[in-house]
């Protein structure tokens, strides 16, 4: 009965997704603006520091997808883990500028370490246990936790910042996050059998290959840098939404609000895609997308004219639905 119970339930499974749920509740992200200001900081070093982490992300990604090709990604990702530790508890003991910016560099290459490692971990335990063609369904219940963590961190920060301040908002994830280490630690170790430090070279010219014959596709290239754009549109609109809201004088319950329907809006339009958009001609998308961008363009000259939390709320998820 107990072999039975055992084989039905894949406890390593449930440590793993339960360890990246709780490092997914970032309490922190709904009220970043605040936070920033607490030290001293205004909405245009929440710009350029976000800049700073979307820059380091990028420049991160070779070396961590190296070190994640060749260590095993368990360590990867307890190494992200204890980094991002480290700065909040950074954070809470200093405060001023530059320690926000080096928390946000650190961020950063924690954040890529993770995206690398996640995937990479997840085939590799199943592929030990000869499952790799349950990647997908497993993948999917990820990603499931992933979302379900931060939907809460954005209405569970709000209300921790606003009751109890920063300090104990810093404290109360440093706590998920330091579960999320003894969940990960309890993990099987899962060694890459490749251990060849000669294959970042390897690495590098595949990457420069693959570059040039995507960018010598036309029909590639176009999807590629029109996807660029979006997502480098997406980023700004998130990033303005604090600001946005702070000018018009918003609760912060609000704050919390706001960042949970912009990651419903954008599950419910991933759910929506894979049911209904394999029929579906894109291009039909283009005249109400072109609608929504007009109404978003009045909503702004509106909100400059008159900062109103209906002018503002409206504007906010109208740039959700874009």
């Amino acid at each position: 009965m107990l072999m039975r119970f055992l084989k039905k339930y894949d406890f390593y499974m449930i440590y793993f997704n339960l360890a990246l749920f709780l490092r997914s509740i970032l309490l922190l992200t709904p009220v970043t603006l605040l936070f920033y200001q607490e030290n001293g900081l205004t909405a245009q070093h929440l710009f350029f520091f976000q800049g700073v982490f979307y820059l380091v992300s990028i420049l991160s990604e070779a070396p961590v997808g190296y070190l994640s090709d060749s260590f095993s990604r368990k360590y990867l990702l307890l190494s992200s883990c204890a980094l991002y530790f480290s700065v909040l508890i950074f954070w809470i003991n200093f405060h001023g500028y530059y320690v926000i910016l080096i928390g946000e560099i650190l961020f950063a290459i924690a954040k890529v370490m993770l995206d690398n490692a996640m995937p990479g971990y997840l085939y590799d335990y199943l592929k030990k246990r000869k499952k790799p063609d349950t990647m997908v369904k497993y993948y999917g219940y990820l990603h499931f936790y992933l979302a379900f963590g931060t939907a809460l961190a954005a209405i569970l920060g709000t209300y921790i910042f606003a009751r109890f301040g920063s300090g104990k908002l810093l404290l109360t994830e440093a706590i998920f996050i330091f579960i999320s280490m003894l969940l990960l630690l309890s993990l099987p170790t899962i060694r890459n059998k490749n251990k060849n430090f000669d294959i970042i070279k390897n690495k590098i010219k595949e990457f420069v290959i693959n570059t040039k014959s995507l960018y010598s596709n036309e029909c590639i290239k176009w999807h590629i840098m029109y996807s660029g754009l979006l997502t480098a549109l997406s980023i700004l609109f998130a990033v303005s939404f604090q600001p946005l809201m702070q000018n018009a004088f918003f609760p912060i319950f609000m704050f919390g609000v706001i960042a949970f329907s912009n990651h419903g809006i954008r599950a419910l339009s991933g759910i929506i895609s894979s049911k209904f958009l394999r029929n579906f001609d894109l291009r039909k998308m283009v005249r109400p997308l072109y609608l929504l961008y007009i109404l978003a363009f009045v909503c702004v000259f509106a909100a400059i004219r008159l900062p109103s939390i209906p002018i503002v709320t409206i504007l906010i998820f109208t740039l959700c639905l874009i």
